[in-house]
């Protein structure tokens, strides 16, 4: 956490100079686990998660910029295990940061963005159902074999067009790069993508 605290002052240190357009941005996203180097089991489900918080862009010269977001994004999966199914919601704390190449197109501008994320688990919660009874449970964190770890790392990558008006809609695709699992039997990671829709208060 404290690293995600070291990020959003360096963010709020860097946009405090007036070429920095700040905006806000929301997203719907599908969310789910990919695994590595796991034996058996069945794959896992994908979810509906949200996404929604600040985005920042620095320019950097000629058609390059930098783009940190701070966001809240809900991520998690679906999983069965024989007659029970288990939904898992994790809520993260993300902070994106992207380097951005804008190109010219029609009106607008076609952004185009590729960068890392770092994100941390302040919650989530597990529900687990066997027939018609259903049971849900605070997820936990930590070291122990049965919980998941709070840190998460992977990339972000954008495809946007942007309007004059500051309107903004863009694709993105998040695979993560860091085991969220502390379970003996392979890594876990995040995935996702979604689309977003983002208002932009300043003008180039």
């Amino acid at each position: 956490m404290k690293t995600i605290a070291f990020i959003t002052l360096l963010i709020a240190s860097v946009t405090s100079y007036a070429q920095v357009r700040t905006g806000i941005t929301a997203a719907g996203s599908v969310a789910n686990f990919a695994y590595r180097d796991r034996t058996g089991g069945d794959p896992s489900e994908s979810i509906i998660g949200f996404q929604a918080g600040l985005m920042f862009d620095a320019p950097l010269g000629g058609s390059i910029s930098l783009r940190p977001q701070i966001l809240y994004a809900l991520k998690g999966a679906k999983q069965r295990i024989g007659s029970a199914e288990a939904l898992i919601n994790l809520n993260y704390i993300e902070v994106p940061v992207q380097f951005v190449y804008g190109l010219d197109a029609g009106a607008g501008k076609l952004n185009l963005g590729l960068g890392p994320y770092l994100g941390y688990a302040f919650g989530g919660n597990v529900t687990t159902k066997i027939g018609s009874s259903s049971n849900k449970e605070k997820m936990t964190f930590g070291s122990a074999q049965d919980q998941l770890r709070q840190l998460d790392l992977g990339l972000r990558a954008s495809v946007g067009y942007e309007l004059p008006s500051g309107l903004e809609i863009s694709g993105f695709f998040s695979p993560g790069l860091l085991n969220i699992s502390n379970y003996t039997n392979g890594a876990i990671l995040n995935t996702g993508g979604g689309l977003s829709l983002g208002y932009w208060l300043g003008r180039r």
